[in-house]
């Protein structure tokens, strides 16, 4: 391709589809170079671009203050896009000291030319009152505009303007209407909402069964709220058979995602307390109804209703009492995907990572971030998280990054990636490039990144199911190129490029991460990285063959500059 030096005289609309090509590519920092020679052409989708770039980062150091620049001269020019991203800014205080009245400027000029966004944006400022007086009934207004163009958040907040009375009158059957609109959408609050209708008969005729169903679908997109009103189902055998475990179970997911959760907290008291009154009522009934025997029988024995046996890594966790506020942990695990099959025990997989973490390796809560079903926003908002918590330990940080689900390659450049929840897999632009997490990591200021993911990238799931590839056909079986860690990073994956990684049926993990956890369990959290791999890898290649008499052999790939230093380094 032409390179921007080698031809001055290409027009600016030249340039900046040029720019586009680059950034389809992920070639940002040449797509940075064709968008500059469009933005100083003075061509407002060039500068609108390049505002972009800097705003994000991609292919130059981020400034926000120079994307406000670049945004301020498209937005000048009427370019839509830059309008809203220039209100944006001045909302939030990126690149320019916080004015809501300037953002209300820019996202009603915006607005005006029909941006949804913009509209919902300018309805919420009018809800709230930010930089213009409050007006409900204005808010309802633009919230109606973004909604009539199928803005799900519009809907959402349409639907809730509806609930609550304001701006309108007050009207349930409304309220459904648009919050069913935007929860077909897959918008989680919308979800939650709808649910609670069904829950309580508003607007709706009462309907627990539909109301689990809404908050299921809420619920595996991470919103706490769901999972609490899910427990509360179980627990009053409403729209599903009472199960006081089960309630504590969603209970104890609530409080996972949100350590805050005061209704959670007491309803998780409650139940254990019911299910510690029902124990002991049916140990009572076992001891006075056990038959009488003569001294030289053998009682038969009882059948009983049992649990299954709790994997042997998910008890006995070893305890430090050392905490180690140095390390940052990213720990996910997506099972119930909601357009392609689950991945199973992928969410247990991340909850005891996640204990281990906490309890064997002293890593502090507040430096965790647990992420059970996450969907694209949610990963991305962790990277940013951990981007932010390395910037701020000063070099001293150690990064973890563990992750149980979907994984994927690309079918042409064999590239890997891996799947939020709310994805299907057909477009690449909303999965999660490996590559990119490799180099964002490795130009964090961390001491060392360890990389654990259960994952395969043939094409195939922990079941031997073929994941959908993004050309909508069913992708063949292929072997994917590992990608390239950066800085001080090493890459521990379940499978080579071409295998499955299988799941450890017994044990309710997958069988690498069950290892994993077995290693940290027997060596209470000091084994060298180079013992956890050489344990790791002998013991998933002989328990995959003889439990389902196939291959799997992990695989680990170290950076550079840990090429001959990683195997003697410990995880705390």
């Amino acid at each position: 391709m032409i390179s921007p030096a080698q031809n001055t005289n290409i027009t600016a609309e030249e340039a900046n589809k040029k720019g586009n090509e680059y950034r389809k590519l992920k070639d940002h920092k040449e797509a940075v170079k064709w968008y500059r020679i469009a933005a100083d052409q003075g061509y407002a989708n060039g500068q609108c671009n390049l505002g972009y770039m800097y705003s994000n980062g991609y292919g130059v150091r981020q400034d926000k203050t120079e994307a406000v620049k670049w945004y301020r001269k498209a937005a000048d020019q009427g370019q839509i896009n830059a309008q809203f991203n220039l209100g944006l800014m001045y909302e939030k205080g990126n690149g320019v000291t916080q004015d809501y009245a300037e953002a209300v400027k820019w996202y009603r000029k915006a607005a005006e030319q029909g941006d949804d966004d913009a509209q919902c944006n300018l309805g919420y400022m009018y809800e709230k009152g930010y930089g213009v007086t409050q007006d409900k009934a204005e808010a309802v207004k633009w919230y109606r505009k973004a909604a009539d163009q199928g803005h799900a958040r519009g809907q959402d907040n349409l639907g809730y303007m509806y609930e609550k009375g304001y701006g309108v009158t007050q009207d349930y059957s409304e309220a459904v209407k648009w919050y069913r609109k935007a929860a077909e959408q897959g918008r989680a609050n919308a979800q939650f909402n709808l649910g609670l209708k069904y829950d309580n008969g508003l607007g709706v005729t009462q309907d627990k069964a539909e109301a689990l169903k809404w908050y299921r679908k809420a619920a595996d997109q991470g919103y706490s709220g769901a999972m609490n009103n899910i427990g509360l189902l179980y627990e009053k055998g409403n729209g599903v058979p009472q199960n006081y475990q089960t309630a504590k179970e969603w209970y104890q997911k609530a409080l996972n995602k949100d350590p805050n959760h005061t209704k959670a907290k007491d309803n998780l008291a409650r139940v254990e307390k019911k299910i510690a009154e029902q124990s002991s009522n049916n140990n009572n009934y076992a001891q006075n109804s056990k038959p009488a025997t003569k001294s030289n029988e053998t009682p038969r024995q009882q059948t009983v209703a049992t649990t299954i046996m709790m994997p042997d890594v998910d008890k006995d966790i070893p305890l430090t009492s050392v905490k180690n506020p140095n390390i940052l942990a990213v720990i996910i695990g997506n099972e119930k995907y909601s357009k392609l099959p689950d991945v199973p025990y992928a969410e247990n997989d991340a909850k005891m990572f996640k204990e281990y973490c906490e309890k064997t390796l002293g890593v502090t809560e507040k430096h965790i971030r647990y992420l059970p079903n996450a969907g694209y926003v949610d990963i991305r908002g962790a990277m940013n998280w951990l981007k932010t918590g390395t910037s701020s330990l000063s070099g001293d940080a150690s990064v973890i990054f563990y992750y149980a689900g979907h994984g994927l390659p690309d079918p042409n450049t064999r590239a890997q990636y891996i799947l939020p929840v709310d994805v299907d897999g057909k477009d690449l632009d909303l999965t999660i490039s490996l590559q990119k997490l490799y180099d964002d990591m490795g130009q964090m200021p961390a001491k060392s990144v360890t990389v654990f993911l259960d994952a395969c990238f043939s094409g195939t799931n922990r079941d031997n199911n073929m994941v959908a590839a993004n050309s909508g056909a069913r992708l063949a079986l292929t072997k994917s190129k590992i990608g390239t860690p950066k800085g001080k990073t090493v890459i521990f994956s379940a499978t080579e490029d071409d295998q499955t990684a299988h799941p450890f049926k017994d044990r309710k993990h997958g069988f690498f991460t069950y290892f994993l956890l077995r290693k940290l369990q027997e060596s209470k959290g000091t084994a060298t990285l180079g013992e956890i791999a050489d344990y790791v890898t002998k013991s998933v290649k002989r328990a995959v063959f003889d439990e389902i008499q196939v291959s799997q052999t992990p695989s680990v790939k170290p950076s550079g500059n840990f090429a001959n230093d990683w195997r003697q380094m410990k995880l705390k």
